[in-house]
């Protein structure tokens, strides 16, 4: 069976320490960290399944770090926060988050949560690994997660950039396209 590794990123210890226990009883690897730029030294040198990570931390903050994350991997991230207002939400999913949880919050809401977002990568992940999908005027550079419609590079979101990668893969060839 192959363990999981959960990277949680918060400055309070005490919720750290609370969150890795509640995982590792249940068999996931934990790795803590206590700032965005501690967390993206690890993500860099470990092989991490899943980001869960709070906003306001020192030195990067979680939606950086986000940010940060997306530019180079679809791994899944939680936020878990204090902030509960529903622009704080929209920006964190539009800097790349697939899930957000407000604190306080119950330990059965978050293992939910976890065992969804794994769940929907295992279905994202492509059976051989593509460097790049053409599709028309359409290219589309994985590694570099790059789009380029007529030699123009375009600017996507990573869910954008993600939608299209799907369609992209599941289309008709364009003979068959009526």
């Amino acid at each position: 069976m192959n363990v999981q590794t959960v990277l949680v990123v918060d400055d309070e210890k005490a919720l750290c320490d609370f969150v890795r226990r509640n995982l590792e009883v249940r068999g996931y690897k934990v790795l803590t960290a206590t700032n965005g730029l501690e967390a993206l030294a690890l993500f860099q040198r470990e092989k991490v399944d899943l980001v869960i990570l709070d906003i306001m931390m020192p030195h990067l903050d979680g939606l950086e770090t986000t940010c940060r994350i997306r530019q180079t991997s679809i791994t899944p991230i939680i936020i878990l926060t204090a902030l509960g207002e529903e622009t704080d939400k929209v920006r964190a999913f539009d800097y790349g988050a697939d899930d957000y949880l407000t604190k306080p919050f119950g330990v059965g809401e978050l293992l939910g949560r976890i065992k969804a977002v794994l769940r929907r990568a295992h279905w994202s992940e492509p059976s051989v690994p593509e460097e790049r999908i053409v599709r028309g005027e359409i290219f589309v550079d994985l590694t570099r997660h790059e789009v380029m419609v007529r030699n123009r590079v375009l600017d996507l979101t990573p869910t954008e950039f993600n939608l299209l990668v799907y369609l992209m893969r599941n289309s008709l060839p364009l003979t068959h396209v009526i």
